[in-house]
């Protein structure tokens, strides 16, 4: 098989619906991206909560022109395959509610859906391993500055249905990293993302032998490619602007830590 960076297989490709009323069929609502994080062996699929909803956070208005929930999503995404270093395609269907109509994601425990990231566990099948990222602080996280290159890896537009692999937009750091945009915990970054890329993850990706700048000294170059997560993109602030907003990595630790499902319901 051909060699691929690995967070290329890390992102899935996430497709929402919602039943038709007395109906079989699916009416299909929306695409955008997720990924797969490793939680006390336990998969759970990261990505924004107005991927999941069709909703703006803040005020629950449509984001698109249609004003349907979805109540299913299919995460389209990459396993390892029983042969060694070969990869395999597989569809995941989750419901977001529960039999009650209740949402079945996390949210943050104290800001709720206010921080745009929603954690959704997986039932996949007990033989499916999935290339995952961890959201645990790094021994030694690299250092970050205004104009720090980053990746944002998804499916822009319809990309997941005519490719198996994420997409790599190049972004720049925007703003100061370590201070809050808005007050909330998040900074933004410079990049050409377009619709179907909310819900990726935000990286920094260094090849074998390119030094990695820690956040206190200048390590060694590694002889395997090395890759930290840095958060969630969510989107552009505006239509005009190629600025987005990254949820910190730290806003997923505290999720996984809480475990708190949203009060969200459906109708």
């Amino acid at each position: 098989m051909k060699h691929f960076e690995l967070p290329s297989a890390m992102s899935a490709y996430l497709h929402t619906s919602r039943l038709l009323f007395e109906s079989d069929e699916r009416a299909s609502l929306g695409t955008g991206t997720g990924f797969m994080l490793n939680h006390h062996g336990k998969a759970i699929l990261a990505t924004n909560w107005h991927v999941l909803t069709g909703r703006e956070p803040l005020t629950d208005e449509p984001t698109g022109e249609c004003s349907a929930k979805p109540d299913h999503v299919v995460a389209n995404v990459l396993i390892q395959a029983s042969v060694p270093g070969m990869v395999a395609s597989a569809q995941i269907p989750l419901d977001l509610y529960d039999e009650h109509g209740k949402s079945l994601w996390w949210v943050h425990p104290q800001k709720g859906r206010a921080y745009d990231v929603a954690l959704l566990p997986i039932k996949a099948p007990s033989d499916a391993v999935f290339f995952g990222y961890s959201a645990n602080e790094p021994d030694d996280p690299a250092t970050l500055s205004v104009t720090s290159d980053v990746s944002i890896v998804g499916y822009p537009y319809d990309l997941g249905e005519r490719m198996p692999f994420a997409v790599w937009t190049r972004g720049t750091i925007a703003t100061d990293p370590e201070t809050d945009f808005e007050s909330d915990p998040c900074f933004l970054v410079d990049a050409r993302a377009r619709p179907g890329q909310s819900g990726s993850p935000v990286i920094l990706h260094w090849m074998p032998h390119k030094p990695k700048t820690a956040r206190h000294k200048l390590s060694p170059a590694a002889s395997d490619p090395e890759t930290e997560l840095l958060g969630i993109y969510s989107g552009r602030i505006n239509d005009q602007s190629d600025l987005g907003r990254v949820w910190r990595r730290s806003v997923i630790r505290e999720i996984l830590a809480g475990e708190t499902r949203d009060d969200y319901t459906w109708d």
